[in-house]
C-alpha cells in the first residue's frame, strides 16, 4: 500500500471519527490494511476508509491537472495577445513588424522578392461619427476577415492600428502585388458598412500602397514599411479607392520627396531644439480675466520665423513622429510652469494631444517623473485631446487619463460637437472641461439651430459637473450671446490672438483658478 495514500487515509479517518463526536482515546494503528482505535474496546476495519481516502486523493490529483490545464490556456491565451489584435484575431503592429523583419533579413542573404501593402480604409471617421463606434469596430473586424479570406495562407495580414492593415506578401514581384492590390480593392468594396438608421449599407473603400520588395539590393523593415505608407499616402490623394505603387509615378515620387522631406525637417528640429511654443488665452467669460493659456506649437524656419502646425503635424502623424513632438511640449510646458512658479505665478497651461499618444504608458511616466521633480502643481496642467482625434485603443487611454487625473492633472475635450465620437469620449474619459466646435460658435447669433446646440451642450456640461468653453468667438456679439448662454470661459481672436507665449506670461498675474 502506498505510504502517503495510507497516511493520508489515517489523517481522513481522524476527521470522521472527530466529525462523530467520538474521542480517540488510545495511539491510533494501521497494520497490514487493519486500522484500530483504542476506543472503549472498538476496533473498526479501515478498508472503506481507505477506498474513500483514494477517491479524495484521486480527485485531488484531478483538480491539481485541471488547474494546471486552465492555467496553460491561460498562459497560451496571453502567448496569443501579444501577437494578435484583440479586435480582429489578426496579427498586430509588433508581430507584423517581427515576420516583416525576418523576411527582409533572409532577403539581405538571398536576394529580396515579394511586397508590402498598407491599406487604410476611406472616409472611417464618418462610419465612427455617424453609425457609432460599434459599427466601426464591427466593420473592422469583417474586412479583417475578408482579407484573411482572400489572401494565401503564406501571405502575413496584420492590423496596425485603427482602419489601418499591412500585408506581406513574401513572394512575387511588382506584378504579381499590384493583381493582389487590386483584387483587395474589390473585397473591401463588396464588404459595405452598417446600415444606417434609413436601412441603406454605406459604401466602403480602401487605398493601398504597394512597396515591392523585388530587384532592390537592399532595404530594412523600417523602410518597406515608410515605402508603403507613402504610397498609400498617394492613393488617398489621387482620390481613395484605389492603390499607388512606391515611385511608379513623376507626380507620386515628387509628392513622396516632398513628405520625406518635411519627415527630416522635424526629425531635425527635435534634435535641436527647432520647436517654439505659442500660446492662446482662455478667459473667464463673467470677469474677462485669463484663466488658463492653450500652447500652440510652431516649428521654426532657417531665419527663426514660424511655421504653421497645419504644415508638419499631418506628416508627423503619418510617420509616427508625433509622439514625439507630444512629449517635447510636455516637457517645455512643466518646465515653463516651473520657471513661472520661482516667480511665484502659477498659470494654468493646456497642452494639446493627438490620438496616437493617448494611452502612451511611456508619457504618463513620463509626466508623473516631471512633476515629482518639479514644484509644478499637477492641477496646472490640462490636457486637451480633439473629438476628432484617432484614439486606436480606448482602454490605454481611459489607464492613462485616470492615472494623471490621479495626479491632479485635468482634461479638456475639444471640438464637442464635431462627431458621433464627442459622447463617446465624454463618456469614457475623465473630462473637467468641454471646449464647443468653433463651427456652432462662429454664426450662433443668426443661427437659431447654433445657439440651440450651445445651449444643449451647456446644459450637458452643467449635469455633468463639467464646465465650457466657446472657441472661435471672433466678436463682442458673439462674446455677449455666449455669456446669456451661461458659456464658462472664452477663447477666440476677440479675446486673443495666438502669440509668443512669453508674451503672454510676463504680463499674466496668478490666475483665476479654475
Amino acid at each position: 500500500m502506498d505510504p502517503a495514500l495510507t497516511a493520508f487515509g489515517v489523517e481522513t479517518l481522524g476527521a470522521l471519527v472527530s466529525n462523530s463526536d467520538l474521542t480517540v482515546l488510545n495511539t491510533t494503528m494501521l497494520v497490514g490494511g487493519t486500522l484500530t482505535l483504542g476506543l472503549g474496546g472498538l476496533s473498526l476495519r479501515a478498508t472503506r476508509r481507505e477506498r474513500i481516502a483514494r477517491t479524495l486523493v484521486e480527485r485531488r490529483l484531478r483538480e491539481r491537472e485541471e488547474a494546471d490545464a486552465a492555467r496553460a490556456i491561460a498562459e497560451e491565451k496571453l502567448r496569443h495577445l501579444v501577437d494578435h489584435d484583440p479586435l480582429t484575431g489578426l496579427y498586430n503592429r509588433r508581430a507584423y513588424e517581427r515576420i516583416l523583419g525576418e523576411h527582409i533579413a533572409r532577403g539581405e542573404r538571398y536576394g529580396h522578392e515579394g511586397a508590402v501593402l498598407m491599406l487604410d480604409l476611406d472616409e472611417f471617421k464618418q462610419v465612427n461619427d455617424t453609425l457609432g463606434h460599434s459599427a466601426g469596430d464591427e466593420l473592422i473586424v469583417r474586412v479583417g476577415r475578408a482579407l484573411a479570406r482572400r489572401l494565401r495562407t503564406t501571405d502575413t495580414v496584420a492590423r496596425l492600428g485603427g482602419d489601418e492593415f499591412a500585408i506581406l506578401l513574401p513572394k512575387g514581384g511588382r506584378e504579381q502585388a499590384e493583381i493582389v492590390a487590386a483584387s483587395l480593392l474589390e473585397t473591401v468594396r463588396a464588404e459595405r458598412a452598417a446600415r444606417g438608421r434609413k436601412g441603406r449599407a454605406r459604401p466602403v473603400s480602401a487605398s493601398i500602397g504597394v512597396a515591392p520588395l523585388d530587384g532592390i539590393a537592399s532595404i530594412s523593415a523600417e523602410q518597406a514599411l515608410i515605402d508603403a505608407d507613402l504610397a498609400m499616402y498617394d492613393a488617398k490623394e489621387a482620390g481613395r479607392d484605389r492603390y499607388e505603387v512606391y515611385g511608379a509615378s513623376t507626380t507620386g515620387k515628387a509628392g513622396i520627396e516632398h513628405r520625406l522631406e518635411w519627415v527630416e525637417r522635424i526629425r531635425t528640429a527635435l534634435e535641436e531644439d527647432g520647436f517654439t511654443l505659442h500660446a492662446q488665452p482662455v478667459v473667464d467669460a463673467a470677469s474677462g480675466k485669463t484663466s488658463q493659456l492653450e500652447l500652440l506649437i510652431r516649428m521654426l524656419d532657417p531665419d527663426g520665423e514660424p511655421i504653421a502646425p497645419a504644415s508638419f503635424l499631418p506628416v508627423a502623424e503619418r510617420f509616427g513622429l508625433i509622439g514625439e513632438i507630444d512629449r517635447w511640449v510636455v516637457t517645455r510646458a512643466i518646465r515653463l510652469l516651473s520657471e513661472q512658479a520661482r516667480q511665484g505665478r502659477r498659470p494654468t497651461v493646456e497642452v494639446n494631444l493627438s490620438g496616437h499618444t493617448l494611452g502612451d504608458p511611456e508619457l504618463a511616466d513620463h509626466i508623473a517623473g516631471e512633476l515629482s521633480g518639479s514644484d509644478v502643481q499637477a492641477c496646472q496642467l490640462v490636457f486637451e485631446v480633439t473629438e476628432t482625434a484617432a484614439i486606436g485603443n480606448i482602454e490605454a487611454a481611459q489607464d492613462f487619463a485616470e492615472r494623471l487625473a490621479e495626479l491632479g492633472c485635468r482634461f479638456a475635450l475639444d471640438d464637442f460637437g464635431a462627431g458621433f465620437g464627442s459622447f463617446y469620449y465624454l463618456k469614457h474619459l475623465p473630462f473637467d472641461f468641454i471646449k464647443i466646435d468653433g463651427e456652432f460658435v462662429r454664426t450662433l447669433t443668426h443661427d437659431d439651430t447654433d445657439r440651440l446646440v450651445v445651449s444643449a451642450v451647456v446644459e450637458l456640461a452643467r449635469g455633468l459637473g463639467k464646465r465650457t468653453v466657446a472657441e472661435f468667438v471672433g466678436d463682442e456679439q458673439t462674446a455677449a450671446a455666449l455669456r446669456e448662454l451661461g458659456v464658462d470661459y472664452l477663447q477666440g481672436f476677440h479675446v486673443g490672438r495666438p502669440a509668443p507665449v512669453e508674451a503672454y506670461l510676463a504680463s499674466l498675474a496668478t490666475p483665476v483658478a479654475l
